[in-house]
């Protein structure tokens, strides 16, 4: 069970680096050469829409970020923990993480007003 866990997150790890340059070729593509047209229709997703470099930074930046919290999870399932005190740096370690990702969304949000 673990192994098939483990396996799920190298590919999840896999998927999000593909995510990071499939969004920068895009991401380049609108800024030097032409706009996507299906990223301006009102049913897509805007994620493809940019309209300066520091907007495509940004959003590089976060997936980036969601590529190194996988990569976390992943060592931490290969650790051995033999004492109590290493899972409550483990669990201090979660907790710091969970709170980087929330202000990392209300920057996000704060940029959109």
């Amino acid at each position: 069970m673990k192994m098939l866990f483990l396996v799920s997150l190298g590919a999840v790890d896999l998927y999000l680096i593909a995510v990071v340059m499939f969004l920068f070729s895009f991401g380049l593509y609108e800024l030097f050469i032409s706009e996507i047209d299906d990223s301006k229709n009102d049913k897509s997703s805007k994620i493809l829409v940019i309209n300066s470099l520091d907007q495509l930074k940004d959003k590089i930046a976060k997936v980036i970020i969601m590529v190194l919290v996988v990569n976390f999870f992943q060592r931490v399932l290969h650790t051995n923990y033999t004492t109590p005190l290493e899972m409550l740096y483990f669990s201090i370690a979660i907790a710091f993480l969970a709170i980087a990702l929330y202000f990392l969304g209300l920057v996000g949000k704060k940029n959109k007003e």
